[in-house]
């Protein structure tokens, strides 16, 4: 929606105005697994849950994620990420 009204008050292309936003997503998997592990850090509740059966709280643990990065992280590489931290692996 931002991009769609930058559009209309600038006349920019959207790839501009997403780059110079900051709005593009996030699929770096680096970058993701630092906001991962960081939510883990952060949350050792929720991960005690998690790892005692409470699989809801997966997506506790995403939203945190989704919050750090502002929701531009690729959602199905922060699950994927997250079940791999949280299993140990």
């Amino acid at each position: 929606r931002e991009v769609f009204d930058e559009i209309f008050k600038t006349g920019k292309p959207p790839s501009e105005i997403v780059e110079s936003q900051g709005l593009a997503q996030i699929g770096d998997e680096e970058a993701i697994t630092a906001a991962v592990r960081e939510a883990i850090e952060k949350n050792p509740d929720a991960v005690a849950k998690y790892r005692a059966g409470n699989e809801k709280v997966l997506s506790f643990l995403m939203g945190q994620v989704m919050k750090q990065t502002r929701g531009r992280a690729d959602a199905q590489l922060v699950q994927m990420v997250l079940k791999r931290l949280l299993a140990g692996k």
